[in-house]
């Protein structure tokens, strides 16, 4: 699957970002605009992972195997899950203080 289907995929499933986020007149377009881009990409990347896993378990042979990777899939996803929040909240707390925020 590619990145664009993904994040297809991802926005039929959940919508927009936009549709989480608050009011622009609140933070501003252009934090609405970066945060939607990152989750969008995060999305993309964590079904295109979340694919490899299903490939993964199809090569299982034992159970082991499968908590093997199905203990790899959780640990991975919770630090994916955590390295998007830092980003996120690197885009919004400095738009939210008055700060310049994040530059790419």
């Amino acid at each position: 699957m590619t990145a664009v289907k993904s994040q297809r995929a991802g926005e039929q499933a959940f919508g927009q970002a936009s549709d989480y986020l608050p009011q622009t007149g609140i933070i501003g377009a252009e934090a609405v605009a970066e945060a939607q881009r990152e989750m969008m990409s995060f999305v993309a990347q964590r079904l295109e992972k979340d694919a490899d896993t299903f490939r993964d378990f199809g090569q299982c042979t034992t159970m082991a195997d499968a908590v093997q990777v199905q203990v790899r899939w959780a640990q991975e996803t919770m630090r994916d899950y955590g390295a998007e929040m830092t980003k996120l909240v690197a885009i919004w707390a400095p738009k939210h203080s008055g700060g310049e925020g994040r530059t790419r």
